[in-house]
This record gives C-alpha cells, structure tokens and sequence, in this order.
C-alpha cells in the first residue's frame, strides 16, 4: 500500500525504463526514445528535488548560508557536465567545442535558467552575493577574455599553460574564501542521533547529484534520437535538445529550489557554476593541453555578450530584493534573440 506520493514517481520511473528495455529488445525504436524520455525526465525532478532537500538540510546542519552550499557542492555537481565536454573535446583537438561549451552554458545559466526559475516563483535575492561573489565573478569572466585574446602579437587567441594555472589559483581562492565564511558561522554541537542525520543528507545530496546528472544525459540523448527520427533539422535540434541540454541540471536544480523556496541555492547554484565553469573548466583543460586556435566570434562576440549579461544580472538584483516574473520574462527574451542572432548572423 502506498502511502506518501512520493514513492509513485519513483514505481513510474522504474516501470517506465523496464518498458523502454522491453521495447528496445522489441525493435520499437520510436517506442524506446519516448519511454527512455518520460523516465528520464521524472528521474531528473525527482534527483533535483533530493539534491535540493540534502544540501539545504546540509546548510542548516552546520548552521551556514544556503548560498555557500549553493556555489560550492551544487555548483560543483552541476558543473561537471561541462567540466568533461570540455577536458575532452580539448583533448580531441575541438578548440571550439571546449571554448563554446562554457561560453553558451554560462549565457544559457543566467538568461536560460535563471528566466524559468524567476518565471514560476520569484526568487528572492540573497545580498550577500553582492559583496564579494558576484563582482568575483563579473572579475573572472572579464579576466577570460583578457586572457584569451593573448598578451603578445600573433599569438593568436590561446589559453595556454600559464593562464589555466592563473585560473585555478583563483579558484583556489574562491573556495578559500567560501571555506572562510563557513568557519566564521558558529558551529553547533548535534547530539549524535543529528549526527546520524548529517550521514543520511550527505548521502540524498550526492544520490541527487547522481541522478541529476545521469538522468539529464539520457535526456538530451533521447530527444536527439526522437527528433532525428521526426526529420527535425540537426542545427534546430542543436539550438534547442543540446543547447538546454547542457544546462538541464542547473535548470532542474533552480526549478526545484525555487519551487521549495530555497532561494540561496538557487542564485548561489547560478554565481557557483559560472565561476567553476571558467575557473575550474577551462583552467583544468588549459593546463592538460592548451586551448589553441579559438574562434575569433567567440572571443569578439560570445565572450563580451557573456560579460555583459553577467553586469546586466548583477544590476537586475541589486536593483530590488527579488528577481520578478518580468524580469525572468525579460532574461528568456534576452536569451532567444541571441540565439536567433547567432542563427541569422
């Protein structure tokens, strides 16, 4: 008998992989993409919503801003996607691939992510973002560009050895100070029944990033199977499965906070991945092989857009005390006209 609701999305999910299994063995291919995408996208809310429920019971245990877990543990989890596309496409010789893959995750994190989440619940603001992380931020992804475009004539746009260290320096410091700001939280003593329970948070945290992440692969896989075998164009399936793809656990985990009202974790999930996006991404791929012969629009045009949409957030929230339904509206819009633009020109 089934008595908290919650059990049932995980019985769907099961029946609905063990039907796509008897269908793939079957040769419905059509049958298999559908069932592997309904499965896989309940999957996804359900690890989204764990991951939400362990890190903020995480924050709270130890008496700590959600924000801090938002852009440390959910930002890492988030951003390891990112962190393997690029490390391999580097690896393969896809300048491009690597470089793009950061560039358009972190426009699609505030236009994309940010837009939805503020769309169905406004998010309030934690302004404590505003003191050192946000302006950190706005300060690393100008330091990219600067970086990118080389500091000697005919270097061509390069990001080599000595910038990915320069990189994950910062990121070093950026966690240092993260580090910091926890230590000067006073710390509770838990009688050891609340210790148990730290275990357990730290256990749905980490099965919910799991899933998180397993669970958006299958996604985007099986949206691309289906709309290959619609006939759907592969530059529309690019610009819409693979395009949110990449930021399907961002977008999952801010839904999912917004919706609990974790706003801290929403907003630090966003700052957290962007920095761990350009700081620990690109530094680690640069310094196993450097980033050679990147495109010159994504320097002259991706980058500066990125730059500017992160100024342009910055000032949407230290305007008020909440990211509003229009201002999720106005960020969406934002983000469709510079695909649109991207397609056109």
């Amino acid at each position: 008998m089934l008595r908290k609701p919650r059990n049932l999305v995980w019985i769907a999910t099961a029946l609905g992989l063990l039907f796509a299994a008897m269908a793939g063995i079957s040769g419905h291919v059509v049958l298999y993409n559908i069932l592997i995408f309904c499965a896989s996208l309940l999957l996804l809310l359900k690890s989204a919503s764990l991951l939400v429920d362990g890190s903020s019971n995480i924050a709270r245990y130890f008496g700590i801003s959600s924000v801090v877990i938002g852009m440390t543990v959910v930002a890492f989890g988030t951003s390891l996607p990112e962190l393997t596309v690029s490390a391999m496409a580097n690896l393969a010789g896809s300048a491009g691939i690597s470089i793009g893959n950061i560039i358009g995750s972190n426009i699609s994190n505030i236009c994309l992510v940010l837009g939805i989440a503020a769309l169905i619940v406004p998010i309030k603001i934690k302004r404590e973002v505003l003191r050192f992380d946000f302006p950190f931020l706005i300060g690393v992804s100008l330091l990219l560009l600067i970086l990118t475009m080389g500091t000697l004539p005919g270097t061509g746009y390069t990001i080599g050895l000595v910038d990915g260290i320069i990189m994950l320096a910062l990121f070093s410091l950026f966690m240092y100070v993260q580090v910091v700001s926890v230590h000067h939280h006073k710390r509770k003593s838990h009688p050891s029944r609340e210790r148990k329970r730290l275990l357990n948070h730290i256990v749905l945290t980490l099965g919910g990033l799991t899933g998180v992440i397993v669970s958006a692969g299958l996604l985007v896989d099986s949206s691309i199977s289906i709309a290959r075998l619609f006939g759907i164009p592969e530059i529309i399936i690019g610009l819409t499965v693979i395009a949110v793809g990449t930021s399907l656990p961002e977008l999952a985990t801010n839904v999912m906070a917004a919706l609990k009202r974790e706003f801290g974790i929403a907003i630090g999930n966003i700052i957290g991945s962007n920095v761990f996006n350009i700081l620990l991404v690109l530094g680690t791929a640069s310094v196993i092989k450097p980033i050679q012969d990147i495109d010159k629009v994504a320097v002259m045009t991706d980058m500066p857009i990125m730059i500017g949409l992160t100024v342009f957030l910055f000032i949407l929230i230290r305007r008020g005390s909440e990211l509003s339904r229009r201002d999720g509206a106005l960020l969406l819009s934002l983000y469709v006209i510079y695909i649109l633009a991207r397609v056109l020109f």
